[in-house]
This record gives structure tokens, sequence and C-alpha cells, in this order.
């Protein structure tokens, strides 16, 4: 419950202050994580994972009423390329080609690399730039898509991927 706290304290300090509250918080989860070590992590993942079901449930299923059909209907396939290659390209290629420096092996890495769904945060900032007038008509649109599509696609893919790395895995640690 404290990191929710100093969270939403440190968004709210730095939001007054008129700088990036979301770097903020960012870093001040970085040095809290630093200060408090890995011995109160397993407790308060609980807790986390308590509030994310909380927050986060309520979030996608607004997303799921507003998603603007009509918005990607006009926006073509493009759009769906679009989509397809940020699912693609944004994670699994950066953590393959880093998989040396990170130890891992080629299935971890595919594995690691692949579960990066969009969700929230993205959500959040196609609404900030919305606020801002940045291309508004593309931008929420877009990025309702991608995180829609994310959540479609991570969430099916989570089961079957998860048993095929454990069986590779397992072979691996058997041979």
């Amino acid at each position: 419950m404290f990191t929710l706290v100093l969270a939403v304290a440190v968004l709210g300090l730095v939001n007054l202050a008129h700088g990036d509250g979301i770097l903020a918080v960012y870093v001040a989860g970085l040095a809290y994580n630093r200060q408090v070590g890995s011995s109160i992590y397993e407790q308060e993942r609980e807790v986390d994972e308590g509030i994310n079901r909380v927050l986060v449930l309520p979030l996608f299923l607004l997303l799921g009423v507003l998603l603007p059909w009509a918005a990607w209907r006009d926006l073509g396939w493009p759009v769906v390329t679009f989509t397809v290659g940020v699912l693609v390209l944004r994670r699994l290629p950066v953590v393959l080609a880093m998989r040396p420096l990170l130890g891992l092996g080629w299935s971890s890495a595919a594995f690691y690399g692949w579960f990066g769904p969009m969700g929230a945060a993205a959500l959040f900032f196609a609404t900030l730039a919305h606020e801002e007038h940045a291309a508004a008509e593309v931008v929420w649109p877009v990025t309702a898509l991608v995180v829609a599509s994310s959540t479609l696609v991570h969430g099916a893919t989570s089961a079957p991927l998860r048993m095929l790395y454990e069986r590779v895995e397992g072979a691996r640690g058997d041979g």
C-alpha cells in the first residue's frame, strides 16, 4: 500500500511543480525498490496484484465500451499494419538482440520478448496527447486498437506459449 501512496504523492507534487509526473513516479519507484530490496517485494506484489485487479479491470471494461469502431474502419488497413508492427517489433527484437547481455537462451528471450503487452500506460499517454490536441483524431483510435489487439493477442497466446516454454525449458533441463 505504501508504494501506491508514494506514487500518488510523487505524481501530485511533481504535477504541482508542472514537471513530468510519470517520469518522477518511475524514478521514485526505482529509488524505493533499491532502498527496500527484495525482502518486502513478495508481500507488496500480492497487494499490487489486488490493486491492479480493482483498478485495471474497470479501465479495460471502459476501454471496451469506448472502442472507436468507426474510426478504425475509416483509418483502413494501414492502421492494422501499424498495429501488427507494434506488436511484433516493439519488444521482441530488442530482447532477442540483448539476449547475450541478459544471459538468456533463445527460448527465454523469445518468450520474454513476446510478452510486453500494451495497456494502461498507453491509454494514459493517449489521453494526455488528446488533451494537448496532438493529432487527437488519430492518436486515440490507433492507441485503442493497439491496446485492444495487444490484450487479445497476448491474452490468447499466454497459456499455450507458457506451456510450450515450460516444455522446451523442461526438455533442456532434462537433457
